[in-house]
């Protein structure tokens, strides 16, 4: 069994806490919440689905988001939390599933991303490094 403090455990807890609202966010079109998961400055590496590395303001990464999400209707799921805690950072490893749904009215069509995260945040609970990649047997 694994020994944890209680301040060791309160941080995992935000970390996950961090990732739910991610998620939760982008969901409901929640700008402004998304927003508030980065730092101002956030790395990306999206090129399993053909967005390069890069390093960008936050609003930028959301502003595109906010763009290819406009007309879909989406559930994401964040799972099988993996937290590595070291001084003020902590790292996140966790499987994704994220289902997409254009309404009829909006051209229609469903698909799934499936994939992995990894999210380096800062003790701010902001998350600093974002990168997803394809899930190896469903790429």
């Amino acid at each position: 069994m694994v020994q944890a403090s209680v301040p060791e455990i309160a941080d995992r807890m935000a970390v996950i806490d961090t990732a739910t609202r991610y998620a939760r966010c982008l969901d409901a079109k929640d700008w402004a919440g998304f927003r508030a998961c980065f730092t101002d400055q956030l790395e990306t590496d999206f090129a399993d689905f053909g967005t390069p590395a890069q390093t960008a303001p936050a609003e930028d990464f959301v502003a595109i988001d906010q763009r290819i999400l406009a007309d879909v209707d989406t559930q994401h799921l964040i799972v099988n939390h993996h937290v590595t805690l070291t001084g003020d950072e902590a790292v996140l490893i966790a499987e994704a599933i994220a289902a997409h749904h254009r309404r009829p009215d909006r051209g229609g069509g469903d698909y799934d991303v499936h994939g992995t995260y990894r999210m380096v945040m800062r003790r701010t609970g902001r998350v600093a490094d974002l990168r997803r990649a394809a899930a190896p047997a469903l790429a």
